[in-house]
């Protein structure tokens, strides 16, 4: 359960739930949760960039986790608090992992402008940590910052509670290899390494030494089937499998309703009470839901013609009949 340099597996971005007020709908954590954890989640990942972290109070996010620790049994909770000073998100950490996180994860703020400002900035988080292990995310196309592979070597060296990176650029290729050589040869410290970008280049990197994928995808059935067939080498189920789900996997890609999309289908899917986004947040049109609910018939043949088993849609009430849910176990 505690983040360590050998995490492996399936952690997804949490999706956060509203109501149709835009309410944080903390009714929505146990059945959530019983989803990820039946989906073959080995951790969850609160707040991350697709989870709205912007949009909530400190009050919100603390009842959020609380609720989270509660139903996640044996499944490794994080939280992403984004990029700030290190002051405050070490203040912010530590409070955090007093209710119940394992870990937090940081990215770069924009103001970095040089490899050595991404030196010092990180290595001044592992330090105001203390002991509370961190994954480090590298999203240039989020925050703008590149952090090449030497400067997360240094962090990586200088930081023992450094435990994951978190890879998405794009494509990581370069970057996995690099560490997973340099590594392998002993001449720097291991780290965990999860695939993020929506999972848009998974299989590759999990060929490239990948540890796993932490992404908010609306299937994670599919991100444990990718990862678990590429462990066993069996690369062409695997990509039969990644390709059924990629037109839904670019889909959640995109930079203004991707999040909609997947807060829609995950209703769909009787995952979410409502798709509701807090304000400001793209809506989707009629049209739009058009489009999603065309590709997901589309999955429906292609996991047909395949044979892979996967749950598309479900009303809600029939997905809090059918979960496995249960508050005592899980506590």
């Amino acid at each position: 359960m505690r983040l360590s340099e050998t995490t492996s597996g399936v952690f997804t971005i949490m999706a956060t739930p509203f109501d149709t007020q835009g309410r944080l709908d903390l009714d929505a954590l146990g059945p959530m949760m019983a989803f990820y954890r039946d989906a073959g989640c080995d951790g969850v990942t609160l707040l991350g960039v697709m989870g709205e972290a912007p949009k909530m109070s400190s009050g919100e996010t603390r009842a959020l986790l609380t609720e989270a620790v509660r139903y996640a049994g044996h499944m490794t909770v994080l939280v992403g608090l984004g990029a700030m000073g290190v002051a405050p998100f070490c203040e912010a950490s530590k409070a955090l992992v007093d209710l119940g996180a394992h870990g937090v994860m940081v990215n770069a703020p924009a103001t970095l402008k040089t490899d050595a400002d991404g030196v010092s900035y990180f290595t001044q988080v592992g330090q105001g940590l203390g002991d509370i292990p961190f994954v480090l995310q590298d999203f240039p196309v989020a925050t703008g910052v590149h952090l090449p592979s030497e400067t997360l070597k240094v962090v990586g060296e200088t930081c023992e509670n450094l435990m994951m990176l978190k890879l998405e650029d794009w494509p990581s290729w370069s970057k996995i290899t690099h560490l997973r050589a340099r590594a392998d040869k002993g001449e720097i410290r291991r780290l965990s390494i999860l695939s993020g970008f929506g999972a848009l280049y998974l299989p590759e990197d999990l060929m490239c030494g990948s540890d796993g994928a932490m992404t908010g995808f609306s299937f994670p059935e599919m991100l444990r089937a990718v990862c678990d067939l590429a462990a066993q080498d069996a690369h062409e189920r695997m990509y039969d499998v990644f390709d059924a789900f990629a037109p839904l996997v670019r889909m959640e890609m995109s930079l203004t309703t991707g999040l909609a999309v997947r807060k829609y289908i995950l209703h769909r899917r009787g995952v979410l009470p409502t798709p509701t986004l807090r304000a400001p947040g793209a809506a989707l049109t009629p049209d739009d839901r058009s489009r999603v609910d065309r590709l997901l018939a589309r999955l429906e043949q292609r996991c047909d013609a395949i044979g892979f088993d996967v749950q598309l849609v479900a009303p809600l009430a029939e997905r809090a009949q059918t979960t496995s849910f249960n508050r005592e176990e899980l506590q």
